[in-house]
């Protein structure tokens, strides 16, 4: 009966995580292969970061209770409360940055915050006060302890209560630092871990009036901030820029970019078309580079060869 309540409880964790991977696989999938409004495409994207951690550690735990179930003349039960206490705790934890970090998405986008909000310098002006209110609470807790053992004559109760009360005001600074720390950080690790997204460029070769042009269809899949693009001729073995159009405006219009031989304009909803005029171009070979602007990393490269 025991071994049975033991693979059941197993079943149960393994039909509530299987779901919960196929949720992040999903909303990643869906990231990948759509345009997405940049505001949005960054905090869900740091969203399914934070519940993969999540993810990991409840995949951990699962690990350790499945572990010391079927190996508990080892594993006593107080290690096992341990674990399911640190679990209970650190879950209590994420939830919390995930709900604060979902809110302050909110507010940011409902109050129209500008970028430059996000740095380094205005969130330590907003933490710091907190961390040094905690620092002092902390001191001041321990001279109060201190007075009443050399008082004793003052209620031990009444030291109590105030302890506990400095104690849970400790606790909610650290949380609340902690969180926005996690919230700023996420910012700056974003850009060094693989982001969903795709940059698409399909080739064509026109003749208009005797001018050979390359036609590019971009599609660009992600967050929806534009494109650069980039026109590069090999030399000695080595790639020179010799065109570069950045920051062009993701929405449509009827604006035509143009530099040197590279024109491009905007369609909307992710989509681009460059032209290249190569009448003027000497024979070599040549790479065009299309990336989206603040996620480098999302790029595509196509080449071509001019007799």
């Amino acid at each position: 009966m025991a071994d049975s309540k033991k693979i059941d409880w197993f079943k149960f964790w393994v039909l509530f995580i299987m779901p919960f991977i196929g949720g992040l696989i999903f909303v990643y999938n869906y990231l990948d292969k759509n345009i997405i409004e940049s505001y949005w495409y960054l905090h869900i994207y740091k969203g399914i970061l934070i519940a993969s951690i999540s993810l990991i550690v409840l995949i951990l735990y699962v690990f350790f209770k499945v572990y010391t179930n079927m190996a508990s003349e080892r594993y006593t039960n107080s290690m096992l409360n341990k674990i399911t206490s640190i679990f209970i705790k650190f879950s209590i934890f994420f939830s919390f940055t995930l709900f604060s970090y979902g809110l302050l998405c909110i507010i940011i986008r409902q109050s129209e915050i500008p970028n430059s909000f996000i740095n380094w310098d205005t969130h330590n002006s907003l933490i710091m006060p907190f961390v040094i209110a905690a620092l002092f609470l902390y001191i001041f807790r321990l001279i109060l302890e201190r007075y009443f053992d050399m008082n004793i004559h003052i209620r031990l109760n009444y030291l109590s209560e105030i302890s506990e009360i400095i104690k849970i005001l400790i606790i909610l600074i650290i949380v609340y630092s902690l969180c926005t720390y996690i919230w700023l950080l996420s910012f700056s690790f974003f850009s060094n871990l693989p982001v969903p997204g795709q940059v698409i460029l399909d080739k064509e070769e026109l003749n208009f009036r005797n001018n050979s042009i390359i036609y590019y269809s971009i599609q660009v899949k992600g967050p929806d901030t534009g494109l650069s693009i980039k026109m590069l001729k090999e030399e000695s073995g080595y790639l020179h820029s010799i065109s570069t159009i950045d920051n062009i405006e993701p929405h449509h219009n009827m604006k035509i970019i143009s530099n040197n031989s590279l024109t491009i304009t905007t369609l909307g909803s992710g989509k681009y078309s460059v032209f290249i005029n190569t009448t003027e171009m000497s024979a070599g070979y040549y790479q065009v580079k299309s990336a989206v602007p603040h996620y480098e990393i999302i790029s595509g490269v196509s080449d071509f060869y001019l007799p």
